[in-house]
């Protein structure tokens, strides 16, 4: 037994720094070296560009327009390690969510410690690094990372206060709270209050419900967390905020043309959380004791409740979920400790050896996934960008640069100023104007964009799809140039005239 109780603290201890190492390897390491992948990325990093240049801490612009999808917090935090280190290139303004990230890995390790024990904090901070999708958008300027990171936090330090009975601590969880609201708007009571509703239920604690009525603790919540909506709602002409919220809320709610299957979720989560799922197969009834307990009970009620209210909304994506992932981890996580014991007291070492390669593998198979093979199996999405504003900036001189019906976000990044979006319509006006301009455009767009007085200076593929080519339109001076060494047969009639003239 002495010797089964030495194997299993070494392997424990290896473990241990196995997760460090791990959390900040996949964290952090590589996000230098990977340019933007998607849109949702871009958007986040053109608002900050955009707020620094021109300096409006207040009303986040995107592309030249009030950009009001979402509060501001998440931008400050890109704002102050921009100008932390004097840069805004894309691994400062991914701080912000693998800093979260690493902090809710740390903060959950050290409460499950307190509340539950060292080895099933352990356990817990193995599961959630090894969650492919949280890990994942960690890695990007994220901010439901973010986000999920303030409401996590808030609840937790809303359980030390039911604990401890310091009302530091209430209003740490609302100071949070706050935080949460001003990263992404009111849902984030969804992952506050009712779970603390139906966990006061559940455990008949009257002290659950004192808090909550706490006008100190709300009224803090509205200076830190409601302040900056008064003022979009209010203090910005032609009221923005306003569409948001028949946009953003309404539509995602209710809009039964886009509503999800109502299981969604729950199938995204087992899959997020694979292979630690599988442990739920093994003695159900020991893990369902641990729902009687009061840790137990305030882990359900944080997972279960959100759950269900987010399932019966219209639009579902799995990132809105993050902020339930690390108490899902802390679950799993208890439930893998206890599987732990029981495999370990039936093969010893054996066991112990076994499970450290199983985790090992399966972090080293993250990181290769998720840090090294995004460079060269993503390169699609990114790999013509910077050639193509390249080629932008050595042909536009003092004119213009447009893009045609779409708003090519990731291109805005690296140009680092506003391009325009033109309709059809927009489009016949400038080109009636008779002044030199460049248009970006898709190739889907050819054959429209054929038919007016433009030229096709160059193409760009595979540009941010596999199958998509970006195109550089230019007119007039552009077409000039152009065409100047072609027949006079080969150039569309209409810039035929333009010539002669």
């Amino acid at each position: 037994m002495n010797q089964n109780a030495s194997s299993c603290t070494k392997s424990l201890g290896v473990l241990f720094w196995m997760v460090l190492a791990a959390s900040v390897l996949l964290f952090f390491w590589g996000i230098w070296s990977v340019p933007l992948q998607s849109h949702n990325e871009a958007r986040r990093l053109v608002v900050v560009q955009e707020m620094l240049a021109s300096h409006q801490w207040l009303t986040p612009m995107k592309n030249g327009v009030f950009y009001f999808e979402k509060p501001p917090l998440f931008y400050w935090a890109g704002i102050f390690f921009s100008l932390l280190s004097g840069s805004t290139a894309e691994w400062v303004l991914r701080l912000p969510s693998a800093l979260a990230a690493i902090f809710a890995t740390g903060f959950l390790y050290q409460r499950i410690s307190l509340y539950i024990g060292r080895q099933p904090a352990l356990f817990s901070a193995l599961v959630l690094i090894s969650s492919h999708f949280y890990v994942g958008n960690a890695r990007r300027a994220e901010i439901n990372v973010f986000f999920g990171t303030l409401c996590f936090t808030a609840l937790l330090l809303y359980y030390d206060y039911l604990q401890r009975q310091k009302k530091t601590y209430l209003y740490l969880a609302f100071f949070m709270l706050g935080l949460a609201a001003l990263a992404k708007g009111p849902v984030s009571l969804v992952f506050f209050l009712p779970p603390l509703l139906i966990y006061g239920l559940l455990r008949r604690d009257w002290r659950v419900f004192k808090g909550l009525a706490n006008p100190l603790a709300w009224l803090l919540f509205a200076v830190v967390g409601v302040s900056w909506f008064a003022y979009a709602l209010y203090g910005v002409p032609g009221n923005p905020l306003h569409a948001v919220i028949q946009k953003d809320i309404v539509g995602k709610v209710y809009d039964n043309a886009t509503r999800d299957p109502f299981y969604s979720y729950f199938v995204f989560l087992l899959g997020s959380f694979v292979p630690w799922v599988l442990i739920f197969f093994y003695k159900p009834k020991l893990w369902m004791q641990r729902l009687r307990s009061p840790e137990g009970q305030f882990l359900a009620c944080a997972i279960g409740v959100p759950l269900i209210i987010m399932s019966c909304f219209a639009n579902k994506h799995g990132k809105y979920m993050l902020p339930i992932f690390p108490f899902l981890a802390a679950f799993l996580g208890w439930a893998l400790s206890d599987a732990y014991n029981n495999f370990g007291q039936r093969w010893g070492k054996c066991f112990y050896t076994w499970f450290i390669r199983l985790a090992g593998g399966i972090l080293v198979i993250l990181f290769v996934v998720l840090v090294v093979a995004p460079q060269y199996t993503m390169k699609y999405r990114f790999i013509v960008l910077k050639p193509f504003v390249e080629k932008i900036r050595s042909l536009q001189g003092e004119n213009p640069v447009f893009s045609y019906r779409l708003e090519q976000i990731q291109l805005i990044y690296y140009y680092g100023e506003p391009i325009p979006v033109l309709n059809k319509e927009q489009l016949k006006e400038k080109i009636n104007e008779g002044k030199p301009f460049l248009l970006v455009a898709n190739d889907e767009d050819r054959t429209t964009l054929e038919g007016e007085d433009l030229c096709l200076l160059e193409e760009f593929a595979p540009f941010l799809k596999k199958d998509r080519i970006g195109l550089l339109y230019g007119a007039f001076s552009y077409c000039q140039t152009s065409k100047r060494d072609e027949p006079l047969d080969q150039r569309s009639p209409t810039l035929q005239n333009k010539y002669e003239r």
